[in-house]
């Protein structure tokens, strides 16, 4: 074992550490999956330290709406601000560590953003947890420990679907021991992109006569990539509205005078704003700095219930005033067409998709 400067003080003596590399891939992957601290929140952001949620390991990717799995990655977790967090762990002695990760981990991240609807990410966290009440539990904690008690559950899940429809994501490549090759890569990507994060976390194992030290690293936090990130993700929801264009301010102003109007409940995240009946089924979401502005609808919970003629009608009439068809389950269109026929949307289109979501609300499930 070689000697890197490392010490141990028990029992008023000095035990000098030396470096070994992990045995075996799975021992640091489940390292990871005991101790999600490893991950070391506190140096990815000295700001508001993240901490993490494990959502599962081996977590399916597939590459087509609703399709098989194609690949899986080593860890998905989530932290306190909803950001999915894929995870990728490699050897040292692994020689893709060096190119085919960051393929793969483009892969996964690329196809998971377009084709994870949240309700599966809840549902693997259930199954990891024991159910959805261990579930909500789980997410209780993380906002605890975060310091953001105040925050319920639905509204952190609307914060990862936001996350998720905005591309808003972090990609660690974790392993004993990082190569040069792999940091310059990280690096550059991390300065470049400006809505994910890109990092590398090297996990340096040191043990001696029977004791194990465990030390992480942070590489890819530039002073450029650290300005970059940190402008872009303390905007609060009310900066990105002011930030946004006069559409997006109008339709925001004009959807708040109908919830207030017809008693909806109105919640804010980071991302966007929501609107929903009294009973709590979302309606719209509005999200101002994604590609200009946009909005989304859940029609998957009229079609779900069974009324899929009414689903069907809401769709196509949906689509005429976005100028465009919509095809998701969970269309999302930009706010001008709607602007523009906001008279038919509000006075006709809304009432009935309203009615139709509370109906649907009401019936169990096909």
């Amino acid at each position: 074992m070689a000697s890197e400067g490392v010490f141990l003080v028990r029992d008023g003596q000095l035990i000098e550490m030396g470096y070994a590399p992990f045995s075996a891939e799975e021992v640091l992957q489940s390292l990871l999956e005991q101790y999600p601290a490893l991950l070391s929140g506190r140096q990815i952001d000295p700001a508001s330290p993240r901490e993490w949620l494990l959502i599962a390991r081996e977590k399916g990717v597939p590459g087509t709406a609703g399709g098989a799995d194609l690949w899986s990655i080593d860890h998905l977790f989530v932290d306190q601000d909803g950001i999915p967090t894929i995870v990728e762990v490699k050897r040292s002695t692994d020689t893709r560590i060096r190119r085919e990760v960051v393929g793969q981990m483009f892969d996964y991240a690329a196809n998971g953003v377009r084709y994870w609807p949240v309700e599966r990410l809840r549902e693997d966290l259930a199954a990891r947890t024991g159910g959805p009440q261990a579930a909500d539990r789980a997410v209780a904690d993380l906002l605890i420990r975060a310091g953001v008690p105040e925050l319920r559950t639905e509204a952190y899940w609307q914060q990862v679907e936001s996350n998720l429809r905005a591309g808003r994501l972090r990609m660690l490549f974790v392993a004993d021991v990082i190569p040069e090759s792999l940091r310059r890569i990280i690096e550059f990507l991390n300065e470049q992109m400006t809505q994910c994060e890109v990092l590398g976390i090297e996990i340096r194992q040191y043990v001696a006569d029977g004791h194990q030290v465990l030390a992480p690293t942070v590489i890819g936090q530039t002073s450029e990539s650290r300005r970059l990130k940190g402008r872009g993700d303390t905007r609060t929801f009310d900066e990105l509205l002011a930030a946004s264009s006069d559409a997006v301010r109008t339709i925001e102003s004009r959807l708040t005078a109908l919830a207030d109007e017809r008693g909806w409940l109105v919640n804010t995240t980071r991302a966007g704003r929501h609107y929903r009946l009294p009973n709590n089924s979302t309606l719209v979401q509005l999200f101002p700095a994604d590609f200009g502005g946009g909005l989304q609808f859940v029609l998957e919970g009229v079609s779900d219930a069974g009324l899929t003629e009414q689903a069907a009608a809401l769709q196509a009439e949906l689509g005429q005033l976005a100028g465009k068809p919509v095809k998701d389950r969970r269309p999302w269109v930009k706010v001008e067409p709607i602007l523009e026929k906001w008279d038919q949307f509000a006075e006709h289109w809304l009432p009935a998709y309203a009615a139709a979501v509370a109906q649907a609300s009401e019936r169990p499930r096909s």
